[in-house]
């Protein structure tokens, strides 16, 4: 769900899981806050590189977006460790609704800006900004309720009880294993792949549709190209409320509303791109359409995105760090299928193509999320201690706390005793 920089590095899975371990293992808030001031030190180097050379402008782009790569999965670790399971929805709605709620305001401040203060300003301005939220991010934010200074104790002792034993004080190893053979897992990851292609297509690629066949610049209106974002907003707010709401009185469960979310943001937006095909040059219904499409996408952010607090509290960051780099993929890939199918052949019947696929693609991850997502906590979540010390390997811990041999050092050695 990020902006989808085309950079490699931040889209790898290693390099996000391994990010969103460390802010299990560290602290989710610290390294948010490194993450911050690093990419607001590369903007501000961002028009130097550009003067300097093409090859350094895109190394900074890549730095840009490794450092912020590791936000998305430590703003799960935080989540999984204050968002009561029945309010997740709506919580988890509002905090990443900020990035699409900043893009309208990016754009219009930029807009303003680059006209009487320059180009470079558009780079300058937001990574001071970014530093001065940063610092009220460090003041503000706090890893865990208990060390929080700006709640009470009966507040504490909600969101604890909520939570229960499902969120461990103590990092546990990453059951890789249970982990990758997860099912709801990979549902997650499929989803949020499906969901990036279709958006991305709605947001990039239809503009671009939109100026060469019906001759419109929608990027040129700040009021059109700001609409979507907004429906997309309102309609994700109004959905995740009502999802908890209905939750909290035992009206659908868990697993029931993160379906229903995928179906709603996927199914219509796909009905929405076929639309497109046959509506051909007439612009008003084009404009309604893609606003329409956008705004019910709203609905995913309660679906896939808390999925991955849903499913492991423990290793929300690692689980979404994987999630979030493959599913940022299409930020590259959607614009090059696009180059591939519509390049010198800017026509409706090629165009139609894109659609199709687009459509294709959020089905097909709909199918795929409905048959095998879950909104329970998975058995992979608790590790025990016991089963800790030598994950499918030559030693086992017996009741006592003692170490014994397994059948392949017995044969070795010729014991089967807890030894000392």
């Amino acid at each position: 769900m990020e902006s989808g920089e085309p950079d490699k590095l931040s889209s790898t899975p290693t390099w996000k899981s391994q990010g969103g371990h460390l802010a299990e293992k560290w602290s989710a808030r610290y390294m948010i806050g490194v993450a911050w001031v690093l990419a607001s030190l590369i903007s501000c180097l961002l028009p130097l590189a550009a003067k300097y050379s093409v090859t350094m402008l895109i190394i900074m782009r890549v730095a840009l977006g490794a450092a912020e790569g590791v936000t998305f999965p430590a703003v799960q670790v935080l989540l999984a460790s204050w968002s009561p399971p029945l309010e997740r929805s709506i919580l988890s709605t509002i905090v990443f609704h900020g990035s699409y709620a900043g893009m309208p305001i990016a754009y219009t401040v930029v807009a303003a800006i680059m006209p009487t203060l320059g180009w470079e300003a558009a780079f300058y301005i937001p990574a001071g900004a970014t530093c001065a939220w940063t610092l009220l991010w460090l003041i503000l934010v706090s890893d865990h309720p208990h060390t929080s200074r700006l709640i009470t104790s009966v507040e504490d002792n909600y969101i604890t009880a909520a939570i229960g034993d499902s969120k461990s004080t103590e990092v546990p190893p990453v059951p890789w294993r249970s982990l990758l053979s997860s099912m709801p897992f990979w549902a997650i990851i499929v989803a949020g792949f499906g969901n990036n292609w279709g958006f991305y297509i709605l947001l990039t690629d239809l503009p671009l549709y939109m100026k060469e066949i019906l001759r419109m610049d929608l990027n040129s209106n700040a009021v059109l190209s700001s609409m979507p974002f907004v429906g997309f907003v309102c309609f994700g707010l109004v959905f995740g409320f009502a999802g908890d709401f209905s939750r909290q009185r035992d009206s659908i469960s868990t697993t029931f509303l993160r379906k229903a979310a995928i179906a709603t943001g996927h199914v219509i937006p796909a009905i929405c791109l076929v639309g497109l095909s046959f509506v051909e040059c007439d612009t008003e219904t084009t404009i309604v359409l893609l606003f329409f499409s956008v705004t019910i996408n709203g609905a995913v952010l309660t679906g896939w995105v808390p999925n991955a607090v849903d499913i492991a509290p423990n290793f929300s960051g690692t689980t979404f760090g994987i999630i979030n780099a493959i599913s940022t993929m299409p930020g590259w890939l959607a614009p090059m299928a696009v180059g591939h199918i519509v390049n010198n052949q800017q026509t409706i019947s090629q165009w139609r193509k894109v659609f199709y696929v687009a459509a294709g693609v959020y089905i097909a991850d709909t199918v795929f999320f409905l048959l095998f997502a879950s909104g329970e906590e998975q058995p992979w979540n608790k590790v025990k201690k016991n089963d800790e010390l030598r994950s499918g390997s030559d030693v086992i811990q017996c009741e006592s706390g003692k170490i014994k041999t397994d059948s392949n050092l017995n044969e070795m050695y010729g014991t089967n005793q807890c030894q000392e």
